[in-house]
């Protein structure tokens, strides 16, 4: 496995699994702070070994809006936890989905 694909699942995983734990066990909040600190680092990590040249600023870019956009859904919207946790696995999944095709399918330059 390359190196920007094992580390993008895996601040993907870090990151979007903090704010999904906080969805779920906001008692914890402490906890899913730092896991979020840890995966924010290792997005930006992810950003600089990239090297997709004229997708690299849009990739940017929805790292910084879409869990930007889970959290302030997640805390804003008001309907119940099962709706919250369609509408987040949704978004998310599209939004890997689509990072993921960028990568891979147009770094044929």
């Amino acid at each position: 496995m390359n190196r920007p694909k094992y580390i993008s699942m895996l601040s993907y995983i870090v990151l979007l699994g903090a704010i999904y734990g906080e969805l779920l066990y906001p008692s914890s909040s402490f906890m899913w702070i730092i896991f979020a600190f840890i995966g924010g680092v290792l997005l930006v990590i992810k950003n600089k070994t990239i090297s997709v040249g004229k997708f690299k600023p849009l990739i940017i870019l929805l790292d910084m809006c879409v869990p930007l956009f889970l959290i302030l859904t997640n805390f804003s919207l008001h309907i119940s936890i099962e709706w919250k946790q369609l509408f987040f696995l949704v978004i998310s999944t599209f939004y890997i989905i689509f990072y993921f095709i960028l990568l891979y399918k147009y770094n044929q330059e």
